[in-house]
């Protein structure tokens, strides 16, 4: 029998759904390696929330199909975006460890205005993560 957190969590999860359904999102690429053009790639200054998805069919579904790592939602013309991301461990272990930060970054261009279908985009190569967050502030440590 389904507890009161399991159902709170499906109708939660229903719920961000239908909003995705409505408001529409943006997404990181299957392989994850575009970067939002310049104007977009920066901090998001709105009230930014990121929510955990447990796993791939989930993040599907809440994503609309349109991934199945992380997708970006905008709303309220700007003021507000919910990022959401299958968990730490997961991307680390699929990804490599510097994952989260660069998928984090894309969603961040999507918070900030950028199209979801990714126009104008930085394709960036196979080079090490830690290259991709030169001049990006606070970004020490990346290797």
């Amino acid at each position: 029998m389904p507890t009161t957190e399991s159902k709170m969590k499906k109708t939660f999860i229903t719920g961000v759904a239908a909003l995705l359904l409505a408001t529409g999102t943006a997404h990181a690429t299957e392989k994850g390696n575009t970067l939002p053009p310049a104007e977009f790639d920066k901090p998001f200054t709105g009230e930014l929330e990121i929510v955990r998805i447990p796993n791939m069919q989930e993040m599907e579904t809440t994503c609309k199909g349109s991934s199945k790592q992380a997708c970006a939602a905008r709303l309220m013309n700007g003021a507000r975006c919910t990022i959401f991301m299958l968990p730490d461990k997961w991307m680390k272990q699929h990804y490599g460890k510097n994952a989260i930060a660069f998928m984090f970054r894309h969603e961040l261009g999507h918070c900030n205005g950028w199209p979801g279908d990714h126009k104008n985009g930085r394709e960036v190569s196979s080079r090490p993560l830690r290259s991709r967050f030169e001049g990006w502030p606070n970004c020490e440590g990346l290797e």
